[in-house]
């Protein structure tokens, strides 16, 4: 995959103004009259170095192969370029202060910084002179085992846990910065961005904010002469300006390891932009399927890929540990590609004396890949969308079931492995393990009208994330096993649709459960399909019966849910507030994801698309890894849009809906971005394309079962068009079709809809619609 931070500048630079280009002229002039034509000419001697010959050059400056004749020895000498505009007297004394400071580090994993000072205007570092080559080169040289680039990586670690135990951060850790020497040594090299660890009172240095504009601009950043590091490697907190820490090292040592063991970039992405978001979300690519590497090794390094630096491992010293410890062979439930955002809060499991190293409890659940069963189940349907929607949906409870494999496998160690949270840790786990089974079944039943919402269903999981969190786990313990089954069972034919028979099931469960916390979940199933079915007096008050039991027992994952089914089932946005607390709670993205596309369609239908575009916007994020709620929210942030006025905003939302949408054809969500697009060509008057819009969306769901309100709806907009174009016969044929299904099945449209549509029927055939039309023939 391509890495936007080691793409040349002129990849991502804007084209130069003319006055741009001149200034760049003017300043190039100066800098040839200051300091001749050939700034870069080979020096005959540094100091008392003479200079042997070029060893390379780069944005920071340049190094050459020296003679030190007074010890009798080689040197490698860097002469750093500064930025003149900030401050070069200061810049220098800085950089000479931090090169004397690592000179008095020693350690067999660093390369050994002999001298510093002034040549010429320019600060030169004298250091050890390695030969060998970068470990980036040293990996493509030749092909490598994860052991080798596990081992060559804690060498490197370890010289980098002795510059932190002496105060120090790197600030830019890359492949290009550590070499490989002939010895098979490793050393940690360019400490040109190193500078003393923050004294939390003093004052930051000039510089060290980045704005996304100078992301953009540079493969490795620059400030007023703070420099800042290259992109790919650079942590969460420096992407937001914040000053690196040792934790910040520790991010990207991680992600160098990361490609090194996988052979791509754990944030891969297509500019430097998206790479951005996927740090600051921390959206992790997934391993290669066939990855050799041991599953305890990617969990290691999740957690020093945490978004937060208090969630990393506490020194690198810990993340040494946890990657040297002997790997244990692991039978999880499914290891697949994992890649979902929640798992960077999984890896917490560090190395401990108190880990239970057979733990049967975590394979207690094995699955066989969940996804592998959709294309038959689905094939029968006989739809054109129904092959690309298994491989989607399968897809998606692939990656879950890999996240909560290396879940239940992390809970094998760490602090939540011991009492007294090892029962409700495992608890929770369980729990997740339920619901993904619970899914995986419900998919397979799905009628052939339901198909259209199938992966939005496997995108709905719960996150597991919150089962990490201590503050989380003070629900109630595991669920009789014969309850949970027969509870589940009910589960399925709710999501299936089959809603009598999860209401035998669920009467039958509650008739035995007792006092049980099970008790809550099984009344919040009734209420919910109750709403469903919309019996909304009697489902609001089984839900409310269950928020009491699942507040009283402290099942904070179940709050979250009843509270949103209420909103569900009253259309109340106070609620569906109250439903975003608890899932913000619980610091769940899929849950917030959800509440917030509910509470934005409530805002909407109470007037305020303001709120709801701005709700919309926030939301986006939290969805990147799930393709349908990304559309869906896209698909609701142009309708907001559009209805505040801003309709060329609102096309690119509805543009970006169709391309995650891609691939589905003759979806029923293409359907419904086609008629937002149909609405907005209104709103703009170009009738011409509203018709056409209108007119596939009309193709695609004809086509479809179970789509006879959306099919209403369609005819009697395109019988509106075609009555304004005075083009009767026409109009009369949707009118009629939009009759007819609103005869077939009561209630489908809203009486007001229903008289426009019998009206213009009428009149399109030049009928009285004050005579009572013809009988109907039998």
């Amino acid at each position: 995959m391509p890495d936007p931070g080691d793409a040349p500048d002129d990849a991502t630079r804007a084209p130069q103004s003319a006055a741009a280009r001149e200034v760049r002229r003017i300043k190039a002039a100066a800098h040839a009259k200051l300091f001749g034509k050939d700034a870069r000419a080979q020096p005959q001697k540094i100091a008392h170095y003479a200079v042997l010959q070029p060893l390379g050059v780069g944005g920071m400056g340049e190094v050459y192969l020296a003679y030190d004749a007074k010890l009798d020895r080689q040197v490698a000498i860097k002469l750093v370029r500064l930025d003149r505009d900030s401050g070069l007297e200061r810049a220098s004394s800085r950089l000479i202060r931090e090169a004397q400071a690592l000179a008095q580090l020693s350690h067999p994993n660093v390369v050994q910084v002999y001298e510093t000072g002034n040549f010429e205007g320019r600060v030169f570092i004298a250091m050890e002179f390695v030969r060998g080559m970068h470990m980036r080169r040293w990996l493509e040289t030749a092909p490598r085992t994860w052991r080798q680039v596990l081992d060559a990586y804690l060498q490197a670690g370890h010289g980098l846990a002795a510059a932190h135990r002496c105060g120090m951060v790197h600030r830019d850790f890359k492949p290009e910065n550590v070499l490989v020497g002939d010895d098979g040594r490793v050393r940690v090299v360019d400490f040109g961005l190193v500078r003393s660890a923050p004294d939390p009172d003093a004052p930051a240095d000039v510089g060290d904010n980045v704005s996304a504009e100078d992301l953009e601009r540079s493969s490795r950043l620059t400030q007023s002469g703070a420099l800042m590091g290259t992109p790919s490697y650079m942590s969460p907190e420096q992407f937001q300006g914040v000053r690196a820490t040792d934790k910040s090292d520790q991010f990207a040592f991680c992600v160098a390891l990361y490609r090194g063991l996988y052979g791509w970039h754990p944030f891969a992405s297509e500019t430097r932009a998206e790479l951005k978001r996927r740090v600051l979300t921390g959206l992790i690519a997934p391993p290669p399927r066939d990855a050799k590497v041991p599953p305890g090794i990617y969990t290691v390094l999740v957690r020093g890929l945490h978004a937060d630096p208090e969630q990393r491992y506490p020194s690198m010293e810990a993340l040494l540990a946890a990657l040297a410890a002997p790997p244990r062979r692991r039978r999880v439930g499914v290891v697949l590609a994992a890649g979902l955002a929640g798992l960077a809060a999984v890896a917490v499991a560090a190395a401990s004396p108190h880990v239970d190293h057979s733990c049967e409890w975590a394979v207690a659940a094995e699955l066989p890949p969940p996804g592998a069963g959709l294309a038959g189940a689905f094939a029968g349907a006989d739809l054109p969308f129904a092959a690309a929607t298994a491989a989607r949906a399968g897809a998606q409870l692939d990656r879950y079931a890999t996240v909560l494999g290396h879940a239940r496998a992390a809970a094998c160690a760490g602090p939540l492995a011991a009492e007294p949270l090892r029962e409700r840790h495992r608890a929770c786990l369980d729990r997740r393990t339920r619901d993904l089974a619970v899914v995986t079944r419900a998919l397979a039943r799905l009628r052939p009208e339901q198909l259209g919402d199938a992966e939005r269903m496997a995108e709905s999981l719960p996150d597991i994330a919150p089962c990490f969190d201590p503050g989380n786990l003070v629900g109630p313990g595991p669920a009789p096993a014969d309850l949970a089954a027969a509870l589940d069972e009910a589960r399925v034919s709710a999501l299936a649709g089959r809603y009598s028979d999860a209401t035998r099931q669920v009467d039958r469960v509650l008739k035995e459960v007792g006092g049980d916390p099970l008790r809550a979940e099984a009344a919040a199933l009734l209420g919910h399909v109750s709403c469903a079915r919309g019996i909304v007096h009697q489902g609001r008050d089984q839900l409310a019966t269950a928020l009491q039991l699942a507040i009283s027992h402290r099942d904070d994952d179940l709050v979250a849910d009843v509270q949103r089914y209420l909103a569900e089932c009253t259309g109340d946005e106070a609620t569906a507030r109250l439903a975003g607390a608890a899932a913000e709670r619980l610091r769940d993205p899929r849950r917030i994801t959800e509440v917030a596309l509910l509470r934005a369609e409530l805002l909407a239908d109470h007037g305020d698309p303001t709120s709801a575009q701005m709700l919309l916007r926030d939301t986006l994020a939290r969805a990147a890894d799930r393709p349908a709620t990304a559309a869906r929210i896209e698909m609701l942030r142009g309708r907001m849009l559009a209805l505040q006025g801003g309709n060329h905003e609102a096309r690119a939302h509805l543009d970006q809906a169709l391309g995650l949408l891609a691939g589905l054809p003759r979806h029923p969500a293409v359907a419904d971005v086609l008629e937002e697009r149909a609405r907005l060509h209104l709103r703009l008057g170009e009738k011409a394309d509203a018709r056409l819009r209108f007119g596939e969306a009309l193709a695609i769901r004809t086509a479809l079962p179970g789509q006879e309100a959306a099919l209403a709806r369609l005819h009697l907009a395109l019988a509106d068009l075609a009555a304004a174009a005075d083009e009767r016969s026409r109009a009369h044929r949707h009118y009629a079709e939009a009759v007819a299904l609103a005869n077939r099945l009561p209630d489908l449209l809203p009486g007001q809809d229903l008289a426009r549509a019998q009206l213009g029927r009428d009149t399109a055939t030049g009928r009285d619609p004050a005579t009572p039309p013809p009988p109907r023939m039998p």
